[in-house]
């Protein structure tokens, strides 16, 4: 998959990283999308392949992740079956580090599911 994000980002000099709002090629949300670099002149090219090859491995990436929540969530009292956590929790921030290896991926919890995050909503 081909992504064009290097338009869409700018750099922020305090942070040494590349921001931006990109769209999700899976989903309605936008992500946040934050590749570090160690000053400006860093080329993106080979950054920004690596963060499409997230999105191309993404079902997968997203299958790990949520079978870690509900793993983590099976030793709680608020237990969830595998489904009510895909439909929990969605991708909200990717952060590529400086060292390219690292990543800081963000779920988030949707606000009209119920979760223990939305306590009115619990049944």
């Amino acid at each position: 998959m081909k992504l064009d994000i290097t338009q869409q980002l700018k750099f922020d000099r305090k942070r040494n990283e590349w921001t931006g709002n990109i769209t999700h090629p899976f989903g309605s949300n936008s992500i946040e999308l934050a590749i570090e670099v160690i000053d400006s002149t860093v080329n993106l090219i080979d950054k920004t392949k690596l963060v499409e090859n997230v999105f191309n491995e993404y079902d997968e990436i997203m299958l790990i992740l949520y079978r870690y929540i509900f793993e983590r969530y099976s030793s709680t009292d608020y237990k969830k079956t595998f489904e009510e956590i895909r439909k929990m929790y969605f991708l909200c921030a990717i952060t590529l580090k400086a060292d390219s290896l690292s990543w800081w991926i963000v779920l988030e919890p949707n606000f009209d599911v119920p979760s223990v995050y939305n306590r009115s909503n619990i049944g």
